[in-house]
């Protein structure tokens, strides 16, 4: 399912599972997500596929927002 306003794509739906924003509607608006920051070690295997785990967000240099975040 795919959710468009003037021709350009906001939002999909792959079958049954939530709604995800549009990559260029995500990169228009990059605050209607919390960010994540990896530590420097991790960033050649990130933009290489691998999956982020909790060691590379909570050791020095990673952050993760509040638990009390919107």
């Amino acid at each position: 399912t795919l959710v468009s306003l003037d021709g350009q794509v906001l939002f999909f739906q792959f079958r049954d599972g939530p709604f995800v924003p549009h990559l260029k509607f995500l990169h228009r608006y990059p605050e209607m997500m919390h960010s994540v920051r990896v530590d420097t070690g991790a960033i050649k295997f990130v933009m290489s596929g691998a999956d982020v785990l909790d060691p590379g967000l909570t050791s020095a240099g990673g952050w993760l927002p509040p638990d009390d975040a919107p």
